[in-house]
């Protein structure tokens, strides 16, 4: 059996190296980097109008509004602020973020393993934070990482180590928690299952649970307040419980979120446990959700053989992180479940000769994983923005840029498709609260949002798909047009999908920018 190791202090050589690591992987991995073009983004897109919009004095969840917390927006707003037109502010940010990420691995490792070890673990951790199967651009679940590794943090410090500070244990945890909440509250649940843990190893070590409590209160309190206070400035702390909380609990409530819905088509039913237990089932059809929960378990049980005690801990977090995640139809979402593989990996590195590394090999091991990485996002990478892809994505982009360009701080609305940044060059503003359609979007939103597109209230409209539009929305492009609105690019498969403007605009043959007078030009700013 292992034994633990008391947790060193803060090793500035370990922590540059880790952040030069985290710059290396993210520069192939995250859309935002320099090494890709801005075009097709995905919900990045989405996070960085929101945060443009607030910081450009819009109201959150009055002037627009999300399934997403203010916290995420906020850091996509100060993302804007050092890159108004483009995502590098998100890039360095999201380094800074996962360097810290990577130190919190090294740090838990490191209750288990000597330093070398540990820094192994660390590295190795990196296929498990961007497996290609579960990752493929930087989501709200990578900057809900941090919070959770903090929380595992502090709760193996309260399991298994003496002379813990466990006042301290609970204010993280409360902190976490509420930072989670403000990102994305579903993955808060599944940090409550880390508190319930600290509470069971309260009761059980015959702690009282007063103190502890009032400390994690404490904690969440902290993180709330600036927001709170925000809120209540802006007048729009109603709106943000209304949108946040009642109106994206409807559009999980009412979405689709089995992966394959073959059990449920089946076999329809109206009772919910069913239903969960049905669509939990459709695991079989996903084999790489299947393989992260088995290594995930693995984990669990090599853990358990190097503990003194509280034996079930992790086996509890897993269960209870996957019974969360499981009823969402998409990969990504998986994606908090990747900090679980790390019990898989410190026992890995626990079985290594210690003699046989060096700097050296350390280094190449990091480099070994980075050119994995690397590579299997470039051949799986579902946007393909890339400088070296050609694409007419791109070209649609930049032709639609150019126009709204012509209009300062133009606003944009969106039918059909969801919001992808087209609009990130021209530093296009929301046009109303739902400015786009969102995932499990409720009849009472749709139909508000139907009502902005009819307003006229946006300058530019992006038509994705008309006849899906005419399907679904019951407009034809004809209402646009009626309103005032003109076409001035048509794109997509068959010539389906079309650009309006409420302008009259100069430039009707734009042109397109070479990709490598973009890289220079973002790359040399």
């Amino acid at each position: 059996m292992m034994k633990l190791l008391k947790s060193s202090s803060l090793d500035l050589r370990i922590l540059f190296f880790l952040f030069c690591f985290a710059f290396w992987v993210l520069f192939f991995v995250s859309p935002d980097s320099y090494f890709n073009d801005l075009h097709s983004r995905g919900d990045e897109g989405w996070f960085f109008m929101c945060g443009k919009a607030w910081m450009k004095g819009l109201i959150p969840y009055v002037d627009f509004s999300d399934s997403k917390g203010p916290l995420l927006w906020l850091l996509y707003g100060i993302g804007y602020l050092f890159h108004h037109s483009d995502y590098l502010g998100m890039f360095w940010i999201a380094v800074l973020w996962y360097g810290a990420i990577f130190y919190l691995v090294y740090k838990i490792a490191h209750l288990f393993l000597p330093g070398k070890k540990a820094l192994i673990c660390t590295i190795l951790m990196a296929v498990s934070f961007f497996n290609p199967w579960f990752h493929s651009d930087i989501r709200a679940e990578d900057f809900c990482h941090l919070f959770l590794l903090l929380s595992l943090y502090a709760l193996c410090r309260i399991a298994w180590t003496e002379k813990y500070n466990l006042l301290k244990g609970f204010f993280i945890l409360g902190c976490s928690f509420m930072a989670l909440v403000l990102i994305k509250y579903n993955i808060a649940v599944m940090q409550a299952f880390m508190i319930i843990a600290a509470l069971y190893i309260c009761i059980k070590e015959k702690y009282p649970l007063i103190k502890p409590c009032l400390y994690g209160i404490l904690g969440a309190f902290s993180v709330f307040l600036p927001f709170l206070i925000c809120f209540l400035v802006q007048g729009n702390l109603g709106a943000f419980f209304q949108e946040y909380f009642i109106k994206t609990f409807s559009t999980i409530s009412d979405g689709k979120f089995g992966s394959s819905n073959i059990l449920l088509e089946s076999h329809p039913s109206n009772n919910p446990i069913l239903v969960y237990l049905m669509e939990c089932a459709d695991l079989i059809y996903k084999p790489e959700i299947g393989a992260l929960l088995l290594f995930c378990l693995l984990g669990n049980w090599l853990l358990a053989r190097m503990v003194p005690k509280y034996k079930a801990l992790t086996f509890f977090l897993t269960l209870g992180f996957f019974a969360i995640t499981l009823r969402h139809h998409l990969n990504h979402y998986f994606n908090a479940c990747a900090i679980l593989p790390l019990f898989f990996f410190i026992f890995i590195a626990h079985m290594l000769d210690k003699d046989w590394w060096n700097r050296t090999r350390i280094l190449l091991l990091s480099i070994c994983v980075i050119g994995f990485i690397a590579a299997s996002h470039i051949l799986t990478w579902t946007y393909k923005t890339m400088f070296f892809y050609e694409n007419q994505a791109r070209t649609d982009f930049y032709t639609m840029t150019s126009y709204m360009s012509q209009v300062k701080d133009p606003t944009l609305a969106y039918v059909v498709v969801f919001e992808n940044g087209s609009g990130v060059l021209a530093e296009a503003l929301p046009a109303g609260k739902y400015w786009s359609q969102q995932l499990g979007m409720p009849p009472e939103m749709f139909q508000e949002h139907k009502e902005l597109l009819l307003s006229g209230k946006s300058d530019f409209i992006i038509i994705s798909d008309e006849k899906k539009m005419e399907k679904d929305y019951h407009i034809s492009l004809q209402d646009f047009l009626d309103i005032g609105y003109c076409e001035y690019y048509r794109f997509g498969e068959h010539d389906n999908a079309c650009l309006l403007s409420k302008h009259m605009l100069v430039t009707r043959n734009p042109h397109i920018p070479s990709k490598w007078d973009i890289l220079l030009k973002r790359n040399l700013k």
